[in-house]
């Protein structure tokens, strides 16, 4: 959840200055995981026009490294646009998610689906993260928390859930034992009603191998 509270521009320069220490929970966005669905969406964006992102860096490299004067992102910005039909598109692009802050995955879903292919969310098989926003270990140690779920509210990351009794998605809350800092407390979790943390998955609509192409160029 790091891209609520930080551009990818934002959290690049703060790696740059901070290394990869741990700092303040989703304050930062992952500049690597990110910075790939930023790139596919790019190319994606450029195949549109006949072009690619493999072909903005090779231009890249013939004007800025090849020559050795180097660039900054305002120079890669402008590349990019002169690489596309749709400029303001892609200028909208650069604005509300490298530079800006907006939701992804929306745009993202969009453009798979011009390729045929579909990104679908999956509920399944792990109670407590998708209905009460806990992700954890298998040793039981919370590893992260949903910002938005009423867990966050009240355990910790950290805190090692002992045991909890059976969920159902007829259940309306959750009994957790959970060990913190030494001490075993009782916690009542109440069953939110959004579901949390979804398991993605890709799936093709129509021929395959012409969604492939249109994913890596093969």
């Amino acid at each position: 959840f790091g891209w609520q509270n930080q551009s990818i521009v934002e959290s690049s320069f703060d790696l740059w200055l901070d290394g990869y220490k741990g700092g303040i929970p989703e304050k930062k966005v992952s500049i690597y995981n990110r910075g790939a669905l930023l790139s596919l969406c790019m190319d994606l964006m450029l195949r549109k026009s006949g072009s690619s992102l493999a072909k903005v860096m090779k231009d890249m490299w013939e004007k800025f490294g090849k020559t050795q004067i180097g660039y900054g992102l305002g120079d890669f910005e402008k590349l990019v646009v002169s690489h596309t039909k749709e400029k303001e598109s892609m200028t909208d692009f650069f604005r509300d998610f490298v530079w800006g802050k907006n939701d992804l995955l929306p745009f993202l879903k969009s453009l798979l689906t011009t390729i045929n292919i579909e990104l679908l969310e999956n509920f399944e098989n792990n109670d407590l993260l998708h209905f009460f926003g806990i992700r954890k270990e298998e040793s039981g140690i919370n590893t992260q928390l949903h910002p938005n779920a009423e867990a966050y509210n009240i355990l910790m990351k950290n805190d090692r859930i002992l045991d909890h009794d059976t969920i159902n998605t007829s259940g309306n809350q959750v009994h957790l034992k959970i060990e913190r800092l030494g001490r075993t407390i009782p916690i009542i979790l109440p069953k939110c009603q959004k579901m949390y943390f979804p398991k993605f998955i890709l799936q093709t609509n129509g021929n395959h191998r012409s969604s492939l192409h249109g994913l890596i160029g093969a």
